[in-house]
């Protein structure tokens, strides 16, 4: 089962009694939604327990990362894991009639870190590294910043791919995350509803929580990076890349709720 679809354009039965998508999202309830997802990741995980369709997956996984469009450059890929502890909510608010979204490959329904998200997050570590060590090429007015990502006048020389979940991790790179926001009511109540109708209800202490289930990637992803020109000349411009984009997953994260230690990862080979 491509979860992908089914999160997007399937209306299969979740349970017994016929629930479906529709009723789910139609739900204010929070416990409607999370019977729907738990189905969901169930057969997204039995999938990968048939052989042949791990080994369709395996070998999708291989050919991607053979592909001729880094054979004709200098290219560069290294694993990353997310870190313990933490999760991916890559997506996560983008439009979605589940209201939550997880970033998830439409062809092979997995987990995955878009590449234009590994290049917004490698333009804004540059940055960050050019102040704190001083570097002022790579600031966003320096030669090796326009070098890597480019300027409004020409391309950066850099390609950020899409990096796919590894064949060993997929089977449980999908799990159920919940959010429990407190005082919804309170903060439901625009500027101009309060100013409107004063006396508001005030938050208490005693107001219930509304879980929200959603669901967060794990697992370990392979980064693939490229570049044209010499291969000797590109390698020095793919490794400062690579570091930039190790050291941006390490400490500042990818995707949503970074703040809440959410997008950390780690280099694995």
């Amino acid at each position: 089962m491509n979860i992908y679809l089914a999160l997007t354009k399937s209306h299969y039965d979740v349970t017994s009694r016929e629930h479906k998508l529709a009723s789910c999202v139609a739900s204010k309830e929070g416990d409607r939604k999370a019977p729907f997802y738990k189905d969901a990741i169930q057969k997204y995980k039995d999938q990968f327990k048939d052989t042949l369709y791990a080994k369709d997956y395996e070998i999708c996984f291989e050919r991607y990362y053979k592909n001729s469009a880094f054979g004709l450059q200098a290219h560069i890929t290294f694993e990353v894991s997310t870190a313990p502890g933490s999760a991916l909510v890559i997506g996560n608010g983008t439009a979605s009639v589940l209201e939550t979204y997880l970033s998830l490959h439409p062809t092979y329904g997995v987990p995955y870190l878009p590449g234009t998200a590994l290049k917004g997050l490698a333009v804004r570590a540059a940055d960050q590294l050019a102040q704190l060590h001083a570097h002022s090429e790579l600031a966003k007015d320096g030669v090796e910043y326009a070098t890597l990502f480019g300027t409004t006048e020409a391309a950066g020389f850099i390609q950020f791919h899409d990096a796919l979940v590894t064949p060993g991790t997929a089977k449980d790179a999908i799990q159920l995350d919940v959010l429990t926001p407190h005082h919804q009511e309170y903060n439901q109540i625009s500027v101009k509803e309060e100013k409107k109708e004063m006396p508001y209800a005030a938050p208490r202490d005693d107001d219930p929580p509304v879980p929200v289930p959603f669901l967060h990637a794990q697992g370990t992803y392979k980064v693939a990076l490229s570049c044209e020109g010499k291969v000797s000349i590109a390698k020095e411009w793919l490794e400062l890349a690579a570091s930039i984009v190790q050291f941006a997953l390490e400490h500042e994260g990818i995707g949503g709720k970074t703040n809440a230690g959410y997008g950390r990862m780690v280099r694995s080979s």
